[in-house]
């Protein structure tokens, strides 16, 4: 509130619109007072509610604030922990990941081994075969006309032995 004199106050509460008129309820009424302003007496008047000047805008970056190094521990650390987590799951997911490469490469060759194992009996069997007495003897007498030797057939060998190791 503004303390004003007398003889400028009427002007400026009226004539500048400076002050509003202050409105009464009809049930109370007022005592008389006189309508003009005496001389030389003070009024206080209602300064004029001025509009607010229009703010500039809003810039989107807050200015750097200072940390507590508290704080700042307590953010280094959270994040520490945080990169250590991800970490760890990073690593266990790609652990399981080469385990389950590994059990598929070994099963394969398991598979390829079993099927081989297989090959490997029959060939067993075919070359027992292929190679027994009597497939040799069979041979002889179909493709080369040769005859199993009888008992009473006896052929004597000489053999010269010269004794070259005379001591």
């Amino acid at each position: 509130m503004a303390t004003y004199n007398s003889s400028n106050a009427y002007k400026m509460r009226y004539e500048d619109g400076a002050a509003e008129k202050v409105r009464r309820s009809p049930s109370k009424k007022a005592p008389d007072r006189k309508k003009h302003i005496r001389p030389n007496m003070t009024v206080k008047l209602n300064k004029r509610k001025e509009s607010k000047p229009a703010l500039a805008p809003r810039t989107l970056v807050k200015p750097l604030r200072s940390f507590d190094p508290g704080q700042v521990r307590l953010l280094f650390a959270a994040g520490f922990a945080f990169f250590i987590l991800i970490s760890f799951f990073a690593f266990t997911i790609g652990c399981q990941v080469r385990d389950n490469e590994l059990t598929n490469q070994i099963n394969n060759r398991e598979n390829t081994l079993s099927e081989l194992q297989d090959d490997h009996q029959g060939l067993i069997v075919k070359r027992e075969k292929i190679w027994s007495d009597a497939a040799y003897e069979e041979y002889a007498e179909q493709n080369l006309g040769m005859q199993k030797r009888e008992n009473h057939q006896v052929n004597w060998i000489e053999v010269s032995w010269d004794n070259d190791f005379d001591d």
